[in-house]
C-alpha cells in the first residue's frame, strides 16, 4: 500500500495490462480495509487504559493487560466492589438538587471504570442500571437507550457482573432479567452467560463461545452463590429452562461448578414451592424437570447429580427447608428416571 502511495506521489505509475490489475486489486483491498473501519459490528475495542504506576508496579500487581497473567486486585478494586450496594442505595434517594445529580452521575461513571466497564456501552448500561429506583425503571431506562442489536447482547454481561460483585444477592437484578428474558436474543445471552461462568471454573473449552472467558479470574465463592441463586431462580420462574446445563459433565465437573449447581437446584426446588398457597407444588416442580426430557444426557446428569449431592446438602437455612429439598429430589428422580429408563429401551 505504501508503495503504490510513494508511486503516485513521484508519478511513477506501471503501465500495462498485469501493472492495472495490481493496481486494481490494491485499490479494492484499501476500500475493504477503510470499509471496515466503520463496521457496525467491528471488535476494534477501547485502548487499555495503562498507566505509569501500573508498569512500574507490574512485578507486584501484575501484568493484567496480558491475558492469562496473573492480577493482584489493589485495594482501591475491591473497596469499589463493596460500594455497588451503596451505589445503588444512593440511586434510589432523590437528589436535592441538580449538582446532587451530577455527583451521583459522576460517582456512576467512575464505579463503571473501576468495576472494568471497558467500552461506552457497558458504561452506559451499568449506570441505566444502577441509577434507577426498581428493575421496572430500568427496564425503561435500558429501553430508552435505544441500543443496537449488537449492543443489546452487552446487558446480560454487565447484568451478571454487576449481581456477581454484590456483597449478597440481590433480587433487584433477577427481577430485571426475568424481564429482559421475555426477548429470545437476549434470552440467550443470558445463556451464554452461564456458560462463559462455567468455562472460568475450568471445564471443557467447548463450553460457551465468549472469546475473553479467560481474561477474568476464577469468580470468587460470593460471585458463585449471587449468580447462583439468580439462575436458579430464573428457572424456577420460567425465564430460563434447565437445558441451561446442557453443556455440564456432572459427574467430571470442576469443584466450584458442583458448589454451583448444587446452590442452583436448592433455589429452584425452594423457589417453585414459594408461590403457592399450598404445602407442596408438585405440578410445578414436575414441569420445571420436565423441560429436560428432550435431552437424555442432560437428564442423566441431573437424575445422577440430584441422588449424589442435592439430596445430601448441608446448606440449606432450616429444618423446614431440607425437607422441601429432599422432597424435591424424590420429585424430580420420579420425572428423570423414567426419561433415562426410555433411552436405554431404545
Amino acid at each position: 500500500m505504501i508503495e503504490t502511495i510513494n508511486n503516485l506521489k513521484n508519478n511513477r505509475v506501471k503501465t500495462g495490462l498485469v501493472a492495472s490489475s495490481i493496481l486494481s486489486e490494491h485499490v479494492v483491498r484499501m476500500k475493504k480495509t477503510l470499509g471496515s473501519l466503520n463496521a457496525r459490528n467491528s471488535k476494534v475495542g477501547e485502548p487499555l487504559r495503562i498507566g505509569l504506576r501500573d508498569i512500574r508496579e507490574a512485578d507486584k500487581r501484575g501484568k493484567w493487560w496480558l491475558i492469562g497473567a496473573s492480577y493482584h486486585e489493589p485495594t482501591e478494586n475491591i473497596e469499589s466492589k463493596a460500594k455497588v450496594t451503596q451505589l445503588h442505595d444512593l440511586s434510589s434517594q432523590k437528589p436535592e438538587d441538580a449538582d446532587s445529580m451530577q455527583d451521583i452521575a459522576g460517582d456512576m461513571l467512575q464505579m463503571a471504570r473501576e468495576q472494568r466497564m471497558t467500552t461506552d456501552v457497558r458504561r452506559t448500561i451499568f449506570v441505566a442500571i444502577m441509577s434507577a429506583t426498581d428493575y421496572s425503571d430500568a427496564f425503561q431506562r435500558l429501553m430508552k437507550l435505544r441500543l443496537k442489536k449488537s449492543q443489546e447482547l452487552e446487558i446480560p454481561k454487565v447484568l451478571v457482573h454487576c449481581a456477581g460483585a454484590e456483597e449478597a444477592y440481590n433480587p433487584y437484578y433477577t427481577l430485571l432479567s426475568r424481564r429482559l428474558c421475555t426477548d429470545r436474543k437476549l434470552k440467550m445471552a443470558f445463556q451464554f452467560c452461564l456458560w462463559t461462568f462455567f468455562k472460568r471454573f475450568g471445564e471443557d473449552d467447548d463450553v460457551g463461545e465468549d472469546e475473553t472467558a479467560h481474561e477474568e479470574e476464577k469468580p470468587e465463592m460470593r460471585a458463585i452463590v449471587n449468580l447462583a441463586k439468580m439462575y436458579g431462580t430464573l428457572i424456577a420462574e420460567g425465564g430460563l429452562t434447565l437445558n441451561a446445563l446442557k453443556v455440564l459433565n456432572f459427574a467430571y465437573s470442576q469443584p466450584p461448578s458442583r458448589i454451583f449447581v448444587e446452590v442452583l437446584m436448592i433455589t429452584v426446588i425452594l423457589q417453585s414451592q414459594k408461590a403457592t398457597d399450598k404445602s407442596r407444588d408438585e405440578e410445578k416442580l414436575v414441569g420445571i424437570f420436565a423441560q429436560a426430557g428432550s435431552n437424555a444426557a442432560l437428564s442423566k446428569g441431573l437424575l445422577y447429580f440430584l441422588k449424589m449431592t442435592v439430596s445430601k446438602t448441608d446448606i440449606a437455612d432450616s429444618k423446614v427447608d431440607l425437607e422441601k429439598i429432599k422432597w424435591g429430589c424424590r420429585v424430580a428422580r420420579d420425572v428423570l428416571r423414567p426419561m433415562t429408563l426410555h433411552e436405554h429401551a431404545n
